[in-house]
Order: C-alpha cells, then structure tokens, then sequence
C-alpha cells in the first residue's frame, strides 16, 4: 500500500496525489490559454473607454464602450451567453419586460441562483455587450448559474437564433 494515499488508515491526515499529466493535456494548454486570453483585449479597451466617458460624462458612457467591444469581440456575447450551466432565459415583448426580467431574477436569487442579467435600458445589441464589460472577468468569464434578459422585441428574433435560449417570454 502506498502510505500517501492511505494514510488515514493510521490516523493521520489524508493526502491525495494528483493524477499524472497526458501529452494530451499538455498539447492542449496552448488552445485552452488562448481560448482565455482572446477577449483580454477587448475587454480593456472597453473598460478604459467606459472609465473615460464616466469622466467626462458622469453617469452616462454605458453604449459606446458596449459598441467598441462588439467591434472588437462580436463573438465574445455568444461565447458568454453558451457557458452558463442553467442556460439563457429571454424576456421580450412591447410592455412588461423589465417588471417580469425583475421577477424571474428574484425568483431566481430567492432559489439560491446566481444571476447574470442587463439592466432594463440595456436590452439591445449594444447594451448586452456594455454589461459583459461590466460584470465580466478580464478574461471573460461571469460567474453565474443562469442568464436572464431583458431584450428589445426587435433584436430577440435575430439574438434568439443565435443564443438557443433555453426559454422565450413574449409580454
């Protein structure tokens, strides 16, 4: 018996002994370091330009950085929108987005969920790309179990398409 993986049978305290590395693991650690690293850019820029127009514009500055990132990084909202392990809710229609996008999160929170969601004047294209800069990681990752989306009625067909949501409201 090896007395690192069974220690404890004497009393003392338990040690796990990592796996070994494959050659495989390894060729794949430039992919995944890339894969990590390809929004770093982007997501600075942004950053930057949303802490220069606040300078300059207090309150204001939340399109123009989410504009400079989709330029920068169109794919990164799709590349969010995927990872989230409860999937992408989208709430649209002409009147009570923002009160029921406010209820599902709730619910959501109250269930012990961890929510990604936009504010209700963030419900476009532009809009969804400003809260990633704001609620992302540098490398582009969000914590959360579920996304739940306000979104304007004429950009949750085209989004829609492309995201899969896992389900639609129409108000």
């Amino acid at each position: 018996r090896d007395s690192r993986t069974h220690s404890s049978d004497r009393g003392e305290d338990h040690v796990q002994v990592a796996p070994p590395i494959s050659f495989a693991d390894v060729a794949r650690l430039p992919r995944k370091l890339g894969n990590m690293l390809r929004y770093l850019p982007a997501l600075l820029i942004g950053r930057l330009a949303r802490v220069l127009i606040r300078v300059v514009r207090k309150g204001g500055g939340s399109a123009l950085p989410g504009l400079i990132l989709s330029k920068l990084a169109p794919g990164i909202l799709a590349t969010t929108l995927r990872r989230f392990q409860d999937g992408l809710i989208v709430v649209t229609g002409s009147a009570g987005k923002s009160t029921t996008t406010k209820m599902l999160v709730a619910i959501a929170r109250a269930h012990g969920k961890s929510v990604f969601t936009n504010p209700s004047t963030a419900n476009i294209l532009q809009g969804f790309y400003s809260t990633i800069i704001e609620k992302a990681s540098l490398l582009g990752g969000i914590t959360a179990d579920v996304a739940i989306l306000e979104m304007d009625e004429g950009h949750a067909d085209l989004l829609s398409s492309r995201f899969a949501p896992r389900q639609v409201t129409v108000m």
